[in-house]
């Protein structure tokens, strides 16, 4: 095999060998904005924004948690064993703000905001929102961060 035979296939090699490495970085770097689900439990723990599809006896009954601000499209309805599934999207009716450090924001979609201040009483009717009007919710501030 001549030499410039050679070093093309070095470099093609070399350029293989760095997508394959910066696309691990970019497929590692990925489950941060996928783990936006909270902690995994059924409880609305310290640091999570929780959203309730409707107020019954049951703790547990259609639940969403959240740690950072997010639209709402593509995340269904958690909670116990037949009380799950469908769109969160416009179908919040509680929330609970339990962030650790900021006033919550939810939006209609249409720039209308809501605030939800922290809170260790327990969910709360979402207000205006009782429309479930819910595209979205952000943290801190009404400027759209949503992964954040």
């Amino acid at each position: 095999m001549d030499l410039g035979k050679r070093v093309r296939l070095l470099f093609a090699r070399l350029v293989a060998l760095a997508a394959l490495t910066f696309g691990g970085i970019a497929v590692l770097a990925q489950p941060v904005s996928a783990a936006d689900v909270g902690d995994g439990y059924l409880s609305c723990n310290s640091g999570e924004i929780c959203f309730k599809k409707n107020w019954d006896s049951a703790q547990y009954r259609y639940i969403k948690h959240f740690w950072y601000g997010q639209q709402h499209g593509g995340y269904n309805w958690g909670g116990e064993s037949g009380y799950s599934g469908g769109a969160i999207s416009y179908d919040v009716s509680m929330v609970w703000n339990r962030d650790t450090s900021c006033t919550v924001y939810m939006t209609d979609g249409y720039d209308n905001w809501w605030s939800y201040a922290r809170s260790s009483s327990g969910y709360g009717w979402v207000g205006y929102l009782y429309n479930d009007s819910n595209w979205a919710h952000t943290r801190c501030s009404t400027t759209r961060p949503f992964g954040t």
